[in-house]
């Protein structure tokens, strides 16, 4: 059985347990420095301030991280054409026949990887460059024809 795979996916510097530390060592670092003002100047009104910015990014961290591993699979094998989706942990599956799947190139730099077949459209490549989505699309198109010709 023939089978090859794309792996479109973000590019995030930080997985989401990095992200928790770091998180957690911005907190300690802010609540020391909080904690110091108010002890050595009484300032006990600098301590909502603190836990309002950490709210903050709190929650800038939460949705970094929740989107931290979405990400594209493509699998070609000789019967099917899988395009797995997952955003925000949540996974979307769409099948493909590969006999009859056409393969549109990104025309433009914001254009996505068009994948039709029997009237069932789906678009790839949201996570990566437009270089990338251009030499999957290329791949994919000459994988598709290959195995057309072999079944010829």
């Amino acid at each position: 059985m023939n089978r090859h795979e794309w792996n479109l996916k973000r590019n995030c510097s930080l997985s989401p347990r990095q992200l928790g530390a770091a998180f957690a060592i911005l907190f300690a670092l802010s609540a020391f420095v909080a904690g110091m003002f108010v002890l050595l100047q009484g300032a006990w009104q600098i301590l909502p301030f603190t836990m309002l910015e950490m709210g903050g990014v709190a929650l800038a961290f939460l949705c970094y991280a929740r989107h931290a591993t979405d990400h594209e699979h493509i699998v070609l094998s000789d019967d099917c054409l899988l395009v797995e989706r997952v955003l925000a942990g949540e996974t979307h599956q769409v099948r493909l026949d590969p006999s009859w799947t056409r393969v549109g190139e990104p025309k433009s730099s914001r254009d996505l990887i068009d994948l039709e077949s029997h009237s069932v459209r789906v678009q790839v490549g949201c996570f990566v460059t437009e270089a990338r989505r251009r030499r999957v699309a290329l791949e994919l198109r000459q994988e598709l024809r290959a195995r057309s010709l072999v079944r010829s």
